[in-house]
């Protein structure tokens, strides 16, 4: 973690699958901390059903100014977290960044698709809610192998409201998994062998973790997504 985030030094990221307070601020002092002393602060650690979401930023460049978790009725499976972030010398709320961090349900079959597709409505239906002309992303796992189910159409189609519609800025739609055409679009899994300490193996072989943007964003004027 610290090579990879010595070389990205990001302004803002976004964290899934937190087992606990004590997690956050491992990660922080552990990691963060020791890259770049001081430069970055956790956001408030709200825990929830299962694992949880995390945010940490860098309070020079922005303000955390609302953090908001939410599921999809009646389900209690894992929590969404929308973050309200401004850019620091801003006032304005085109300046805002409403940034969303999720964990999807996982795996194959009718019934796990049906299970994302709810939450990718509830998700929807909360970024419609969300002023006209917001600069929206959707981050997460997304745990889907192609661009046909129905939960990435849900979020990539035009409704009644699209406030809350985002685009996908690689446009790299598809069959994911498995499928060495989008190797440059693929996230999970950098290992292959298991270890003591857990996590997925398999190779980096599909691409369950992306980053979806709004139509604001993608408009080239004012905050914007840069190629």
């Amino acid at each position: 973690y610290r090579t990879v985030l010595a070389a990205l030094h990001p302004d803002v990221m976004v964290c899934q699958e937190m087992d606990s307070q004590a997690g956050v601020n491992q990660f922080k002092a552990n990691v963060l901390d020791q890259v770049f002393p001081g430069e970055y602060t956790a956001g408030p650690f709200i825990d929830g059903p299962d694992t949880d979401n995390a945010i940490y930023y860098r309070a020079s460049v922005v303000t955390l100014v609302s953090n908001a978790n939410f599921t999809t009725p009646p389900t209690t499976v894992r929590q969404f977290s929308r973050y309200q972030l401004r850019f620091t010398g801003y006032t304005a709320p085109q300046a805002d960044l409403w940034l969303y961090s999720f964990h999807l349900k996982a795996s194959t079959g009718s019934a796990n698709e049906a299970q994302r597709l709810l939450e990718c409505q509830t998700i929807r239906a909360n970024g419609n809610g969300l002023p006209a002309n917001s600069r929206i992303i959707y981050a997460g796992d997304y745990n889907m192998q192609d661009s046909t189910e129905a939960g990435y159409v849900e979020l990539l189609s035009s409704q009644t409201d699209n406030d809350g519609r985002v685009h996908d800025p690689v446009n790299r739609g598809g069959h994911w998994y498995s499928n060495v055409a989008f190797a440059p679009v693929h996230t999970q899994s950098p290992k292959n062998l298991s270890n003591p300490y857990g996590g997925a193996t398999g190779g980096m072989d599909d691409r369950f973790d992306f980053m979806l943007s709004s139509t604001a964003l993608l408009s080239k004027e004012g905050l914007s997504w840069i190629p």
